[in-house]
C-alpha cells in the first residue's frame, strides 16, 4: 500500500511544472545500483560514516529505502516536502525546503549557532581579533536589520546541524543527487526549461573567471559547481559527490573548461 501511495504522490506535483524545471524521479532499480556504486567507492559503511545531503531530494527516492546516520534532505518544492513526510520513514533525517541554486549563496564557515538553533552569518559574529570599532560595527549592522524587520537576513536558511557537519573539516561528507537537467534555451527553439537556469549560482559562475564557461547554462552543472564550492570553502578533507550523469557531463566537450 505504501509503494502504491508513493506512485500516486509523485503525480501530485504537476508534470508540466516538473518538466519546466528539469525535475524527474529516479526508478528504484537505478537507486539500488547507485548505492552499490557508492559503496564500492566509499566503503560499505558510507551511509553510516558520512554525513549525506541530497539537495534535489524531491520525494526522497534516492534515500527512502536505506538507513543513514546523518541525512539531510532538501527540495525546491514545499509540496514535495509535505508528501515525502508521509512516504519516507528514514530516521536521522533532517528535511527542509531549500533552493540549492539560490538560497544562502553567501554560505561560509565562521558562523555561530545560536541557542535558538539558528546559524548567525559570519559577518555578524564578533571574534577575538576584532577591534572594539569592528565589534561595534557588527552590532550596529545587526540592530539596523532588526529595527527594519529584516532579521531573517542575519541567519542562514540551512539547519544548524548541517552547518555544524559542514564546518568540521574532518567530518566526511557526501552529496548524492539526481540533478535537474534543464538547460538554457532560445526564443527560436523554446526549449523546455528555458530561463530556469538563470540562478544565483549561475551569477557566481559568471563572476568566477577561472571556471566561466558554457556549462553554466545547465542546471546539473550548477549543482556540481556549488557542491564543489561548498566543499572547498569549508575545507572538507574528505568528501564525495555521487550523481546520476553521463560521463560527458563530467569531462567531455565544452561542458567544463
Amino acid at each position: 500500500a505504501k509503494n502504491r501511495f508513493r506512485e500516486i504522490s509523485e503525480g501530485l506535483v504537476p508534470e508540466v511544472q516538473r518538466r519546466a524545471s528539469g525535475d524527474f524521479w529516479t526508478p528504484t532499480e537505478w537507486v539500488n545500483r547507485a548505492h552499490e556504486a557508492l559503496g564500492d567507492a566509499l566503503g560499505t559503511d558510507w551511509r553510516g560514516s558520512y554525513s549525506v545531503w541530497d539537495p534535489a531530494w524531491g520525494t526522497g527516492n534516492l534515500t527512502r529505502d536505506f538507513s543513514f546516520s546523518s541525512l539531510y534532505a532538501s527540495t525546491l518544492f514545499e509540496s514535495e516536502l509535505q508528501i515525502a513526510t508521509h512516504v519516507n520513514d528514514n530516521e536521522n533525517t533532517t528535511k527542509f525546503q531549500f533552493d540549492f541554486l539560490n538560497d544562502d549563496l553567501d554560505l561560509a564557515p565562521g558562523g555561530k549557532i545560536t541557542p535558538e538553533g539558528l546559524v548567525l552569518k559570519p559577518q555578524f559574529v564578533p571574534v577575538e581579533t576584532d577591534s572594539e570599532e569592528v565589534k561595534g560595527q557588527k552590532q550596529a549592522a545587526m540592530s539596523e536589520l532588526i529595527a527594519n524587520s529584516r532579521q531573517a537576513e542575519l541567519y542562514y536558511k540551512i539547519p544548524a546541524s548541517l552547518y555544524a557537519d559542514l564546518s568540521d573539516p574532518k567530518k566526511p561528507f557526501c552529496w548524492i543527487l539526481n540533478p535537474p537537467y534543464a538547460r538554457a534555451g532560445n526564443a527560436g527553439k523554446k526549449a523546455a526549461g528555458a530561463g530556469a537556469t538563470k540562478t544565483g549560482v549561475q551569477q557566481l559562475i559568471s563572476a568566477d573567471s577561472e571556471y566561466r564557461g558554457r556549462y553554466s547554462s545547465n542546471l546539473y552543472s550548477q549543482f556540481y559547481y556549488r557542491i564543489l564550492k561548498i566543499a572547498t570553502d569549508f575545507r572538507k578533507e574528505k568528501y564525495a559527490l555521487g550523481s546520476f550523469s553521463k560521463s560527458q557531463y563530467l569531462c567531455g566537450g565544452t561542458f567544463w573548461e
